[in-house]
Order: structure tokens, then C-alpha cells, then sequence
């Protein structure tokens, strides 16, 4: 399990801890603090000093990994539902092996090797081994990713959301689809359901205004 990710062009050293064998950057929370920082960059405050600047392009390659694994996981999914009984492994339809090389691709951009280093300050520890990132990208960009592959592997990535108001957030439930409750609201109103609800809602008050029960 890993304890902490480092970089190796610069010795940082960043502590993760994990929940139930899943790595979150905020086991408090238990949501990926690293990944929504990045896309929330706007509205999340800054420490570049540490993670480095948040930039657009940055956002964007981050932005893109996400939307690629979700349309493989989406294709892969139509694909068994067609053709379950076919050998996925050794014989993957053409345009979901290249949805795989363009991810394989990006991926290629943040490298990870194993490292040894003494664990405890007087040795007592022994020897710990962990992953080091040996990107050039900035370290929250590169931790953003690992939040990414990480959700990806547990089928949760698609729980990465971007709300109405531009904010996204990691949705703890299936059906969430707002970043707060005024969001949430918002939503609803903008339904076809709320529509009809307000259309009818708005006749029978036209109605009774007209028969003088109301003012």
C-alpha cells in the first residue's frame, strides 16, 4: 500500500492515506481532494507553491484523461452488452483498442517507478518501498491523475461530475447530479416534470383569482 507519492525531479513529498485499500488524497472526506482541486481551481484556494500552478492547459489534460476513460468504459460496456460472450482480452473491437492507445498515450505523460528509502528517523523502520512520479507536469496535476486511475479502477469515475454552475464535485450517491442543495433546485426547475408541475400549478391560481377566492 502506498504511504506517500513523490516527484523525482524535486525530492516533495506528499503523505496520502488510504481508506479501505482505495487512495484518496482526503480520507476525511473520503472524496478526491487532488483531482477536484485541479478542475475547481477557480473556486478552490491556491497552493501552487507545493502541488505548482494550476493552469488551463493543465485543467484541460486532466479534463480530457477523465472524458476519454469514460467513453472506453462506455464503449466496452455497449460491447459486452451486444456481444458477451466474446474475448475481450486477446480480441477487443477496433475502435475500443484505439480508445485504449489514446488513453495509454496520456497516460504515458506521468511515469512512475518504485523507489527505496529508510523508514523512521533513526532507522527503526527499516526499509520502505513506494512509487515515485518522475513527471515534468506539476504535482497536482500528476496527483490528479492518480485520483482518476484510481476511481477508474473501482468504477466510480463517472461519479466525477460537473454541476450546472460550472463546480465539480464527486457525487457520493448515484443520483446526485448537483454540487449543493440551491444547485439541486436550479436542476429541478429547469425539468420538464417542474414545467408541467408550475404550468398546472399557475391555471388553477388563474382560475381561482377569477372566481374572487383569491386576490
Amino acid at each position: 500500500m502506498l504511504s506517500n507519492t513523490r516527484t523525482i525531479h524535486n525530492k516533495r513529498v506528499l503523505e496520502k492515506t488510504a481508506t479501505n485499500s482505495f487512495m484518496w488524497t482526503d480520507p476525511k472526506f473520503n472524496k478526491p481532494t487532488a483531482l477536484l482541486r485541479l478542475l475547481n481551481a477557480d473556486s478552490v484556494p491556491d497552493l501552487s507553491p507545493y502541488y505548482g500552478k494550476r493552469t488551463i492547459a493543465s485543467r484541460r489534460r486532466v479534463v480530457g484523461l477523465l472524458q476519454a476513460i469514460n467513453r472506453a468504459t462506455a464503449m466496452l460496456d455497449s460491447a459486452v452488452e451486444i456481444e458477451p460472450d466474446r474475448n475481450y482480452w486477446t480480441d477487443a473491437p477496433k475502435d475500443l483498442r484505439e480508445a485504449l492507445e489514446e488513453i495509454d498515450d496520456i497516460l504515458a505523460e506521468y511515469p512512475m517507478r518504485p523507489t527505496v528509502e529508510i523508514s523512521g528517523k533513526y532507522g527503526d523502520g527499516g526499509l520502505h518501498f513506494d512509487h515515485a512520479n518522475g513527471s515534468s507536469r506539476p504535482l497536482g496535476e500528476q496527483l490528479a491523475v492518480w485520483d482518476i486511475t484510481t476511481l477508474a479502477q473501482k468504477k466510480m469515475l463517472e461519479r466525477v461530475r460537473e454541476c450546472m454552475c460550472g463546480e465539480w464535485f464527486f457525487a457520493r450517491r448515484k443520483d446526485k447530479t448537483a454540487c449543493s442543495a440551491i444547485c439541486r433546485h436550479k436542476t429541478y426547475e429547469q425539468s420538464e416534470r417542474f414545467k408541467v408541475q408550475r404550468r398546472q400549478y399557475m391555471r388553477n391560481y388563474y382560475k381561482l383569482k377569477q372566481s374572487g377566492k383569491v386576490r
